[in-house]
């Protein structure tokens, strides 16, 4: 099995991003969100002010294309939210959050995808 590709500087992104929430450094923490992020990761890190205890693991990474996502579970106090984040390196080499994914109260990141419509007919005739 091919082992997954490291960038260093990412690795310190998502560290450096997950430290900030938990100390409820929301300004700081935002500052990880590309523009078009912004409304998504504020709908779902705000309310995620940290309180003791606050801690963070990263649960697994995927590479897709030129992105990876990295799913994270984060202790704020009382609150546990688990979150998809995709990130990208920008044009300045400095790795941005794309888009962000509340995964706290699902099963599965497809548990809220409607299954496919059935055929009740054969149309094969």
């Amino acid at each position: 099995m091919k082992e997954p590709d490291r960038f260093p500087e990412l690795d310190e992104a998502i560290v450096a991003h997950a430290r900030a929430v938990c100390r409820g450094d929301l300004r700081n923490a935002e500052a990880f969100a590309a523009d078009a992020a912004l409304a998504a990761y504020r709908a779902v890190f705000t309310g995620g002010q940290a309180a003791s205890p606050a801690d963070f693991a990263e649960l697994g990474r995927a590479r897709i294309g030129f992105q990876f996502v990295s799913k994270m579970r984060f202790t704020l106090g009382e609150r546990n939210l688990t979150a998809l984040l995709r990130w990208r390196r920008e044009d300045d080499g400095k790795w941005r959050i794309a888009d962000v994914e509340d995964l706290s109260g699902k099963r599965s990141p497809w548990s809220d995808i409607p299954p496919p419509a059935t055929r009740t007919e054969n149309n094969n005739a």
